[in-house]
């Protein structure tokens, strides 16, 4: 199905419904193209953000301004060199920003 969508789209979703105080993308150690995961992710996200419109759950959305709320509110975790450290590293920048509540937007390899 093409309109399914990965976790990266499903985390812009979120940010339209759920207005959050922060978006954490994690690293877990892992590396792309020579850079730690969440900041390429989160790179990859925003200069690709005008792709969110061939996807039927972005019909209607302005996606200039939802680009805008995610450049304001995401954050990349780069420092962790595992999962255990990724969570505590996550925690960590929730924590300073005021974090009440967390949706966790993973994949089923990732996730038990």
């Amino acid at each position: 199905d093409t309109q399914q969508l990965g976790r990266v789209a499903q985390a812009a979703l979120l940010t339209l419904e759920e207005d959050p105080v922060c978006v954490v993308f994690g690293t877990g150690g892992s590396e792309k193209e020579g850079r730690m995961e969440g900041e390429f992710t989160r790179d990859f996200l925003l200069a690709n953000f005008h792709r969110l419109a061939l996807f039927d759950a972005f019909a209607g959305v302005d996606l200039k301004r939802l680009e805008q709320r995610m450049r304001e509110c995401s954050v990349a975790e780069t420092k962790s060199q595992n999962t255990i450290q990724e969570l505590e590293q996550c925690g960590s920048i929730m924590q300073l920003r005021g974090v009440q509540r967390l949706i966790i937007v993973s994949s089923p390899t990732h996730l038990p």
